[in-house]
């Protein structure tokens, strides 16, 4: 039960880090653009 839950905790991590990376990276442009 508890590794089934870190594993879909593990699952979630590593769909959810490229949104952020890439969430992150485009408001590090839109400052850039803006400045």
């Amino acid at each position: 039960m508890n590794h089934n839950r870190r594993y879909t905790m593990r699952n979630f991590t590593a769909i959810a880090l490229p949104f952020i990376f890439a969430a992150g990276l485009s408001g590090m442009m839109f400052t850039a653009t803006l400045v």
